[in-house]
């Protein structure tokens, strides 16, 4: 898939990534590199846990911003850039409290 395709799919479907993504439904991992993490939830309770300091990024963060609002909810100074607005309006819709700490950035730049 070619980038402007992928980031015209987003821009559709930014609602429906967004519901499914907060829902950890598609987040099993099959094969995963180490036998602890099975799935992103496992994955980002590690990073509570390793994380040297209370400030993130979640660089391509996606509809809804996910993992930025999880962590942020944790106590962590989080941000979160996209290169789709229309994934960072859902995030801001869906979670006002983390609004101001979102930027459309592409990140091949």
């Amino acid at each position: 898939m070619r980038l402007a395709e992928s980031l015209d799919f987003y821009k559709r479907h930014a609602e429906r990534y967004a519901e499914v993504s907060h829902l950890f439904r598609q987040s099993v991992y099959i094969e995963s590199s180490h036998e602890s993490l099975r799935s992103d939830s496992d994955l980002l309770n590690r990073l509570k846990v390793l994380a040297p300091g209370p400030r993130g990024l979640d660089a391509g963060c996606g509809a809804g911003a996910r993992d930025t609002y999880t962590l942020h909810r944790e106590g962590f100074d989080m941000y979160g850039i996209d290169a789709v607005p229309e994934n960072l309006e859902v995030a801001a819709e869906r979670h006002p409290g983390v609004a101001k700490s979102l930027q459309v950035v592409d990140l091949r730049k």
